[in-house]
């Protein structure tokens, strides 16, 4: 697997491109063991599961525990990951057939890109407002550097788990 290649199928784990909904925690190990190959004998009991769902799964068990006030790093960028993912399903779900475009060609800033797509259409301005939470409080490059994530370490749980649940009520309506 060439650094590109890498690059966009770690891509697909972040944001919802054509294969997204179709890899699995093992795609995702062997991807990693290139880099740590020292990690290559790992029995996963979970190989199996879509990395999605449990990213969903993951940040569902966060959220019931908001009274607790997590400050984990690990748990804000799970969280935020996960409002990500979730915003993206519900923005991809708002296009007609014609208005959506092959995903994979979005290389920068797809969050943002589905954000103007929704804005355009003009859908309920309380819907555009927790779209846009989206884009303040879980932004692009969270994931890239580890200088980066000084915004989350900022940042209260509560307002990203919030945020996750007024997600997780929009995806109810698609799903």
């Amino acid at each position: 697997m060439s650094k590109d290649s890498e690059y966009n199928f770690l891509t697909s784990c972040l944001h919802i491109k054509s294969a997204t909904l179709n890899i699995t925690v093992q795609d995702v190990h062997n991807c990693l063991i290139i880099a740590l190959p020292e990690k290559n004998n790992v029995a996963l009991e979970f190989s199996d599961q879509k990395i999605i769902d449990l990213i969903f799964n993951e940040a569902d068990s966060l959220k019931g525990k908001l009274s607790e006030h997590s400050s984990d790093l690990e748990d804000k960028l799970l969280i935020a990951i996960a409002s990500r993912l979730k915003a993206e399903i519900y923005m991809i779900s708002q296009l007609t057939e014609d208005e959506k475009v092959d995903l994979n060609q979005v290389t920068e800033n797809q969050t943002q890109y589905l954000y103007q797509k929704c804005k355009n259409k003009q859908i309920d301005v309380n819907l555009l407002k927790v779209l846009n939470r989206v884009n303040l409080m879980t932004p692009e490059h969270i994931h890239i550097n580890s200088f980066m994530f000084e915004p989350l370490v900022d940042m209260s749980m509560n307002n990203l788990v919030t945020l996750y649940q007024d997600l997780c009520v929009l995806d109810s309506a698609v799903t």
